[in-house]
């Protein structure tokens, strides 16, 4: 076992005793004799805590202190303990992958990077619900392999309009933002603030307390922001159909794609067509990005007909 397996080790076992302290202590809280016992355990616990901090710096090994705080009269309900843990899982390996390997549109983790990424579990702690994740990392003279992600996670809570979520889009990926609202959605289904702090192998510390309402507002936030791609077509075949009262059109390539949308702005409103009829149309495919379900949706418009 190494070093800092052995420091979390320890520190599971000693949270593990201030746990069954605590269930006795509810039972008799008079026992004075309990409660001193209650507090050697918590201070052994906090010397646990500073000796895996110790070993972690030095070996390379980056800690986040993750505690969910359950609102008002909210449970802590098993599925949506571990779904918030989940999600931030997705959220930190997803942005891991999209700076080792460039933005993605769609959410999902190469093999190698989702396995070097993987947080494990250090140890649990009373206090609502906490636990201390650890990510092992391989550090030089300059930076470790998980520098950039913990300060980019950190970052994506930043967010505060629209803008920010199509900045983020373009520079870490579509990916990334879906998995912030789904990490945030799972929050807000639980009735939790999320406190996440991260302590870096460096010294360096990142994080803060998230609040039930900033996580309600990103949610809506990202659900209420898309993205529209457009893309020129180019393309002979037949006009069948169109409608300039309706504006729409349906224009089929013999033995290739077949368009059916609207008529674009700068189409003629008087044009002359011919039905059926050959042509050499100029088309817009418009992909609609949704980011929030990572869901694409596409549509076409004509722009201009000629004559082949």
């Amino acid at each position: 076992m190494s070093d800092y397996a052995s420091a979390a080790d320890h520190a599971r076992r000693v949270g593990a005793s201030i746990a069954r302290l605590e269930r006795r202590a509810g039972e008799a809280p008079d026992d004075r004799a309990l409660q001193i016992n209650l507090a050697a355990k918590r201070k052994l616990l906090r010397r646990a805590r500073q000796e895996l901090e110790g070993i972690a710096e030095s070996h390379g090994v980056e800690l986040c202190d993750y505690r969910l705080i359950p609102r008002q009269e909210a449970r802590l309900l098993l599925p949506n303990i571990s779904s918030s843990l989940l999600q931030y899982q997705y959220v930190f390996s997803q942005v891991y992958d999209s700076l080792l390997n460039g933005p993605k549109r769609n959410a999902r983790i190469a093999d190698k990077p989702w396995k070097e990424s993987c947080l494990e579990i250090g140890f649990t702690y009373s206090g609502s619900f906490g636990t201390v994740l650890m990510a092992p990392s391989k550090r030089d003279f300059f930076e470790g392999s998980f520098d950039r992600t913990v300060e980019a996670v950190d970052q994506l809570l930043n967010i505060s309009d629209d803008h920010d979520v199509r900045d983020v889009a373009k520079t870490l990926g579509e990916a990334v933002i879906k998995r912030l609202h789904d990490w945030s959605f799972a929050n807000v289904k639980g009735n939790f603030d999320a406190d996440v702090r991260w302590r870096r192998s460096d010294g360096r510390q990142f994080g803060r307390l998230v609040k039930f309402d900033d996580m309600a507002r990103m949610v809506t936030l990202i659900s209420a922001t898309s993205d529209e791609d457009r893309q020129p077509v180019e393309a002979s075949g037949v006009l069948i159909g169109a409608d300039l009262q309706s504006r729409s059109f349906h224009f089929v390539v013999p033995n290739g794609d077949t368009y059916r949308g609207s008529l674009g702005e700068r189409f003629p409103t008087g044009a002359v067509l011919k039905l059926p009829g050959s042509y050499r149309a100029s088309i817009t495919r418009i992909v609609t990005i949704n980011y929030a379900s990572g869901r694409e949706t596409e549509r076409f418009e004509l722009e201009q007909l000629s004559t082949e």
